[in-house]
């Protein structure tokens, strides 16, 4: 067993192997951060988790500051093993839900070589819209319409019968309705695109790592390069917002952010965002990964700011203000009359944060709509895999999934998987 010094954090995470819930410590090593946690089965594991000191690391999660939010649950489930293995949401969590997934179906367009939502174990999952609807009516019970809800998959757009989704979720009360889509539809029919809009989609959440075809081939085992740009300029065409969403990978499109903030400035007002996913390793992902192919917030920072040349800062990024701090990063800018980004956030401590997740729906609703206005958010979130996972941060987790099952489940929960390939809540949904 290794000695671990520097150590500045514990807390609980899985073994990879068997997931069951293990110790964790968080230590410094070399100007950087790792987890470290020993399975007495499986052996012991090292997982880099921050690209920085621990006095930047400790910082970041003090300047998150304290949410405090009212009436997190009003009716949890019990838990018998404890976090994460009781999900639905459980008398554990410690956050409010300011967003949820609802997928639609496992069914998609393209068969990338990394996915974290497919389940080779499941069969075709595309259940009716009065299925769907009933899930969303859980979610809105359980928390509130007030929330955005996302239409998710496999590839939503591969429903026909999506517009009539969403008009029904609109009638229940949901006014912010986004759609996570790999663009391929709604680049060549901006008919089905208006449908979306008129039925009361109002914010494509688009799949888009990049301004090379070779970054897709990586990704989607195609080129996709041509259908990204298409469905912005469908977008723009039908008048909805766009927030453009990267995986970073590393050594494969780390070194093009810069390049996907510059497409962005290009076609604002259209696009409203650029959401940034540092790669994880949990549904469908060909070996286990190395610390060298990791990137975390900090390295993600890093990359925006040489790349930009400065204008995009690591001093313009706040930590999250709603779920754990080490979850995401986001600044707001506006764009001068000489085509700069002038950052309207800076670094600094964000103390008490009274009903966080509210606030949070709430400026997703402002800044990811449609607007005339200038502005952009850039930001992102650092989901979990079975070698980071904190239970820490799942506790707060703020993002969830809607599960058939009538539970609320938390992304980086629902979908964590292991050396094998075992999930701890089995299918799509």
């Amino acid at each position: 067993m290794s000695l671990i010094n520097n150590v500045v954090r514990e807390t609980k995470s899985l073994c990879p192997d068997c997931l069951k819930t293990i110790k964790a410590s968080i230590y410094e090593k070399n100007g950087a951060m790792y987890m470290y946690k020993v399975c007495e089965e499986h052996g012991e594991f090292h997982t880099l988790v921050w690209e920085d000191t621990k006095e930047n690391y400790l910082e970041w999660i003090e300047y998150g500051g304290e949410a405090r939010d009212q009436n997190v649950n009003s009716n949890p489930r019990p838990t018998t093993h404890n976090c994460p293995h009781d999900c639905g949401i459980c008398s554990d969590h410690v956050q409010n839900i300011s967003t949820a997934a609802l997928m639609t179906t496992n069914v998609c367009d393209v068969n990338c070589p990394i996915c974290f939502t497919k389940d080779g174990q499941q069969g075709v999952y595309k259940p009716s819209n009065e299925e769907l609807l009933n899930m969303a009516s859980h979610y809105q019970d359980t928390f509130s319409s007030e929330h955005p809800i996302e239409l998710c998959g496999g590839e939503p757009t591969t429903r026909d019968d999506l517009p009539e989704l969403a008009k029904g979720l609109r009638e229940m009360g949901f006014d912010h309705i986004q759609l996570n889509t790999n663009g391929i539809r709604i680049s060549k029919d901006l008919d089905f695109l208006k449908a979306l809009k008129e039925s009361g989609v109002t914010v494509i959440y688009l799949g888009f790592d990049g301004f090379s075809d070779k970054v897709y081939e990586k990704k989607y085992g195609r080129k996709m390069l041509d259908v990204k740009l298409k469905a912005i300029e469908n977008c723009k065409t039908a008048e909805i917002g766009v927030v453009l969403v990267p995986v970073v990978m590393k050594g494969v499109n780390d070194s093009s952010l810069g390049e996907i903030i510059e497409i962005a400035k290009k076609n604002m007002p259209t696009v409203r965002g650029v959401y940034f996913q540092p790669v994880s390793f949990f549904g469908n992902y060909p070996t286990a990964p190395s610390n060298d192919e990791r990137i975390t917030i900090p390295g993600v920072l890093s990359c925006l700011e040489e790349q930009t040349c400065g204008e995009v800062k690591k001093v313009h990024f706040m930590p999250a203000g709603s779920e754990h701090a080490l979850c995401s990063f986001n600044a707001l800018y506006a764009l001068n009359k000489d085509n700069t980004l002038k950052a309207v956030t800076k670094y600094g401590p964000r103390g008490i944060n009274e009903d966080s997740a509210k606030k949070v729906s709430e400026f997703n609703k402002r800044s990811w709509r449609y607007s005339k206005m200038k502005t952009l958010t850039i930001g992102g979130m650092h989901f979990q895999d079975v070698w980071n996972i904190d239970v820490e941060r799942l506790r707060q987790c703020r993002l969830c999934i809607i599960s058939e099952d009538e539970r609320i489940i938390p992304l980086c929960t629902k979908y964590v998987t292991s050396t094998k390939g075992e999930k701890l809540y089995s299918g799509i949904s």
